[in-house]
Order: C-alpha cells, then sequence, then structure tokens
C-alpha cells in the first residue's frame, strides 16, 4: 500500500507542478526529487522517523502542496519552460542522445546481467557494498550510521560510506517488492546506467555541440561502449548515481537564466553529489568558480550583472543541506582511506586521453581564442575537471593522499576529453583547407602512438603499487585502451571473476534457517569476495575468530587459528577454486564433521571435536 501511495504521490506532484514538460524535463524533475529524498533520509534517520514509501508519499503530498503555493504565487512551474541562455532551439542531436543512449543503456545493462540476474556478476566487489548497505536500510529502516545492524569492528567507515546511493536504491526496493532484492537492485542499476548514459550524452551534446551526425554516432559508441558501460559492469552503483546529479546539476546551470530558485536547486543537486560520491562535488566548485571568472571578464563587464550573490546562495545551500555528512567524514576515518590500489588509473591515463590527443590540442586552440567571450561551457568544464584531476595526482605522488580518490576521477574526466576530442576532429574535418596538415599529422601521432607506446612506456608509480608493467605482447587493441576493457571482456564472454554462483547465493539465503538463533557468526572457508556476497545474503557474519573480524575478508581461512579461537563448531564451505585448494593444503578430514545443510557443493558443517 505505501508502494501505492507513493507512485499516486509522486504522480500527482509531477501533474501539478509540471505542464508540457520535456524528456529532459521530467529526467531534471526525478533528479530534483531523488536529492530532496536523500537529504530527509538521513534527517528521517536521525529522529527514529521509518524511511520508507510511505514515510516518502507524505514528503511528496507536502512538496506538491507547496508546488501549488507557489505555482499560485509566481505562477511558475519549478522548472519553467523558458528558452535557455545559450541556444534559441533545441539541439536535435541532444535530444537523439537523451531517448537512444537510455535505450542502449538499458539493454547492454540487460545483456550484461541476463546470463543469471538471479547471482551477482560484476567484476569488483563493490558492487556488494551498495548492496548491503540499500538492503539493510531496506529492512531497518534507518540509515547504518544511526542503526549499526552490520557487524564491523574494524572501521567505522560503512557508517560515513555516501548513503545518497542506499537511500534510492531502497526506495527501488520497496517499490519492486514482487522481486528478489538482488534482482530489484540489478534492475535498477540496469535503468541508472540507461538514465545516465542518455542524460549524461545529452547534457554533454548541449554543451560541446558536436553537429556532424557520423561525429556525433562515434562519440555515442565511445561513451556507452566505455566508462559508462564499464561503471555498470564494475557495480560501481555510487558513481552512476553521482553522474546523475552531477549532470542534472550542469545542464540546470547552463540551460537557465540565474534566480534565486534555480540558486537553491543547484546546491540542492551538489549537496546530492557530496552524498552520493564524495569526489566530485570539488569538480562542481572549480567549474562554478572558473565559469563565473570567464563571464566576468567578457566584454561589456561593465554592463554585467554580477551573478556573486546567487553563487552565495548557492553555495550556502550545498553547505547547509550537507553539513551533517561532511561533519561525519572528517570525523571519521574515511578521509583517511589508504588504499594502495590504484583502478588502473595510470593505464587508463596514458593509454585512453591519448588516443584523441591531436585533435583534443586542435579544440583547445579553437576555443581559446575566444577567451574570455566563451559563452558555451565546454571549456571551463574540461579545464577545471582536469585542473583537479591533477591535483589529485599530484597529492597522490607526494604522498599525501592515497590513490583512490585520484583513480576515482577518471569516469568523469575522460568522458568529457573524448567529447572534447571528437568536438576537435568536427573542427578538423569542417576546415579540411586550414586543417589538412594537422588532420595528417593527426593520424601519423595517433598511429605512431599505438605501435610505439608499449616499448616505452614505464610508470614508476604503476609498478611501485605493484601492478605489472605495460607489456606489449599480452596486449591487444581493444585490451590496451583500457576505456573498452570491460566491454571488450563482456563481449567475449570472459567476464564476472566474482560470480559467487547460483548455488552457492540459494545457499546463502537458505543456510541461515539451519544455524541457532543465537549465532551471528560462522567462519567461511571461500575467497574475500564471496565471502563478503554471501554476507549479503545470509546475515551471517563469515568470520568467527577475534583478530579476523573483517568486512571484506582478504585472505582464505586460516585453519589453524579457527581451531584454535573458533567461537561455535559451526563451519562453512562454499563452492569455490580457493576451497578446493584449501581442503588440499590443510588436510581437512570430512569425518571430523557433520553436513547439517549441502547444497551443490556447498556445505554447512558442525566439528564433531567440540569447542577447545
Amino acid at each position: 500500500m505505501s508502494s501505492i501511495a507513493f507512485f499516486l504521490a509522486f504522480l500527482s506532484l509531477f501533474r501539478t507542478t509540471v505542464r508540457k514538460m520535456s524528456i529532459e524535463g521530467f529526467v531534471r524533475f526525478t533528479s530534483v526529487i531523488f536529492a530532496v529524498f536523500i537529504f530527509l533520509a538521513f534527517w528521517m534517520s536521525f529522529g527514529g522517523i521509518p524511511v520508507n514509501t510511505g514515510s516518502f508519499a507524505v514528503t511528496t503530498i507536502i512538496l506538491m502542496a507547496i508546488a501549488v503555493l507557489i505555482k499560485k504565487w509566481k505562477h511558475k512551474t519549478f522548472f519553467p519552460d523558458q528558452k535557455p541562455e545559450f541556444e534559441k532551439k533545441r539541439n536535435r542531436i541532444a535530444s537523439w542522445f537523451l531517448v537512444l543512449g537510455t535505450i542502449a543503456g538499458v539493454i547492454l545493462g540487460l545483456v550484461f546481467l541476463l546470463t543469471d540476474i538471479t547471482v551477482p556478476q560484476y567484476v569488483s566487489i563493490d558492487a556488494s557494498v551498495h548492496f548491503l548497505l540499500g538492503k539493510k536500510l531496506l529492512i531497518d529502516e534507518q540509515l547504518q550510521y544511526f542503526s549499526r545492524t552490520i557487524f564491523f569492528p574494524d572501521s567505522p567507515n560503512i557508517h560515513t560510506y555516501p548513503y545518497g546511493t542506499a537511500v534510492i536504491t531502497a526506495l527501488f526496493m520497496r517499490l519492486t517488492n514482487f522481486w528478489d532484492t538482488l534482482v530489484s537492485y540489478q534492475v535498477f542499476n540496469c535503468l541508472l546506467l540507461g538514465l545516465v548514459n542518455g542524460y549524461g550524452l545529452f547534457v554533454l551534446q548541449k554543451i560541446f555541440r558536436i553537429k556532424r551526425p557520423a561525429i556525433a554516432g562515434l562519440t555515442f559508441l565511445l561513451i556507452s561502449l566505455g566508462f559508462f558501460l564499464n561503471l555498470h559492469i564494475m557495480g560501481f552503483t555510487s558513481q552512476l548515481m553521482g553522474l546523475f546529479f552531477f549532470y542534472t546539476f550542469l545542464d540546470i546551470y547552463v540551460s537557465y537564466k540565474w534566480s534565486w530558485w534555480k540558486a537553491v536547486v543547484l546546491g540542492l543537486l551538489a549537496s546530492a553529489v557530496l552524498s552520493t560520491y564524495v569526489f566530485w562535488a570539488i569538480f562542481l566548485a572549480a567549474f562554478v568558480t572558473l565559469d563565473q571568472i570567464i563571464f566576468l571578464l567578457g566584454p561589456g563587464r561593465e554592463q554585467r550583472r554580477s551573478h556573486v550573490p546567487l553563487i552565495i546562495i548557492m553555495a550556502g545551500t550545498a553547505l547547509l543541506l550537507s553539513a551533517h555528512y561532511t561533519y561525519m567524514l572528517v570525523t571519521s576515518t574515511f578521509v583517511q582511506m589508504n588504499s594502495t590500489a590504484d583502478g588502473l588509473a595510470y593505464k587508463v591515463l596514458l593509454a585512453d586521453i591519448l588516443i584523441g590527443l591531436p585533435f583534443l590540442v586542435v579544440y583547445l586552440m579553437r576555443s581559446g581564442k575566444s577567451f574570455p567571450n566563451f559563452k558555451r561551457n565546454g571549456l571551463p568544464l574540461l579545464v577545471a575537471s582536469t585542473i583537479c584531476t591533477g591535483i589529485l595526482g599530484m597529492l597522490f605522488k607526494t604522498g599525501f593522499m592515497q590513490s583512490y580518490p585520484f583513480a576515482k576521477s577518471f569516469p568523469l574526466v575522460i568522458p568529457l576529453i573524448y567529447v572534447a576530442s571528437m568536438k576537435g576532429l568536427e573542427i578538423v574535418i569542417n576546415d579540411a583547407k586550414r586543417w589538412g596538415k594537422a588532420l595528417q599529422w593527426s593520424m601519423i601521432v595517433m598511429i605512431v602512438w599505438i605501435i610505439t607506446t608499449p616499448f616505452f612506456i614505464v610508470d614508476s608509480t604503476f609498478n611501485y603499487t605493484h601492478s605489472l608493467p605495460i607489456r606489449f605482447d599480452d596486449l591487444d587493441i581493444q585490451v590496451y585502451y583500457l576505456f573498452f576493457y570491460n566491454g571488450q571482456n563482456f563481449i567475449n564472454g570472459n567476464v564476472h571473476p566474482y560470480n559467487i554462483g547460483r548455488s552457492s547465493a540459494q545457499f546463502a539465503r537458505n543456510v541461515r534457517q539451519y544455524i541457532p538463533s543465537d549465532i551471528s557468526k560462522v567462519s567461511v572457508v571461500a575467497t574475500g569476495d564471496h565471502c563478503l556476497w554471501f554476507y549479503t545474503f545470509s546475515d551471517v557474519w563469515t568470520r568467527d575468530i577475534p583478530d579476523q573480524l573483517l568486512l571484506w575478508t582478504p585472505g582464505i581461512l586460516d585453519y589453524q587459528a579457527w581451531l584454535k579461537d573458533r567461537s561455535s563448531n559451526y563451519l562453512i564451505i562454499l563452492n569455490d577454486d580457493q576451497a578446493s585448494s584449501w581442503i588440499r593444503d590443510n588436510d581437512f578430514e570430512w569425518k571430523d564433521y557433520e553436513v547439517i545443510y549441502e547444497l551443490d557443493e556447498n556445505y554447512l558443517l558442525e566439528y564433531k571435536g567440540g569447542t577447545d
């Protein structure tokens, strides 16, 4: 009933506040409502109010009443149908990007998951954390920062994890409670991929304005089969959600004239970016700052009306709405993450960015000539994001920051660079006489780069983090350009290294009923990745040895330590390659155990020797 109430309230709000809304207008509207729900979810949890669709329905009705008052008072809707500042009519290519990109993204996501939608198939273990937090919010109706139902003794980081994604994930799970929670989560990921892919392409196309259909089609393939798909395959739901709010911010920023209402909405969206993906909030701040400097330095600046008061309103709104989360971050160990995994950062930086470098130079040369009278926002967006990435890189190289934030910046920066490169290619084609030699040399440089790079690039930092140096004999054109790396593996059917398997997933769902209710921790023999997925399904913590009670268990179970320090006689063995090796290496004796529950070589065992 609460789900029905939420849908009715949402549709009423939509119909009341929006008239003749375009598709992109509906996307903006949905993004803003999501941002409101994320903000409210924190304070509802803080006040002990259940975070469910029923409470959101009440909130939506209140918003609807406020919208009616605003409409009668100002004779306006939330997003008035006004002409954008820098374009007189809609860009048709951008509109096609929105429609086709969304459809293509959903199809790609479903094709990837439909090999078996009942089990997780993501390349990264991060997906299990996003699923876990959403599921816990669904069950507890409280954010983990307040409910603390996840057994997590080693660090408070999980309780300061960007909670925005968990809010929307849990909301979708509740609305689709006729599905299994994992199936619901995976369908949500597909829809999110489609939305970010289509809307992201729409916003970038509006900003960079590629006009040739062939170049636009090439851009579509690069972006759709590139990082957006990679994020989905990796299971980086939080990054996709962060991109959704990020692109909504850009869209509203460049499309509507400044007003107090626009400033407040932008502040709300900036807060949503922070609470879903922390590292990109600084990109928005840098972009707005740089864009406003360009605006104020332009010709006729004496007659220009300063946006500074409205920018202050926007920044103040963002800080006010996210102050609680900022406090949580700075008072926890989240900002001190000690990750050495560079997320393929240097290979991506050296290979993917430099594919289109010659055309990127052309774009910068042409755009730079119009500085500071540059009304389109592509240049300040690209420059701001590149500067921020450079700062993160320097902080990493000098040891002030770990590689994690640096690596996570690329899913935003590289698509921008690719679109700018395609714009540069279009400039070359449109002015062949002027750029003829530049085009020839660009192609030569690209060919030389592809052939020679594997022989002379050796990145010291990449070697330092224990990653293999680039070698010519284990690379092909798809693998080398890691922009398509996961997509290439997906197409070839060589993906899903963390797939726990249908039988193991089903075993995890059923095993709780065979374990005494007073036992919450049972050691699991499996890889650390499978252990974490096991916990998300079973709510049984996967280690009961005092010094190994970690959220993500990096190694296989120490059998001798378990025999000595176990808290119960129960042991679980999953159908896992490393589990088979573990049985051989530890001289495991099946006769010492009683099989309590078994499913396709997944076992719940009870040790007969008694507690030591």
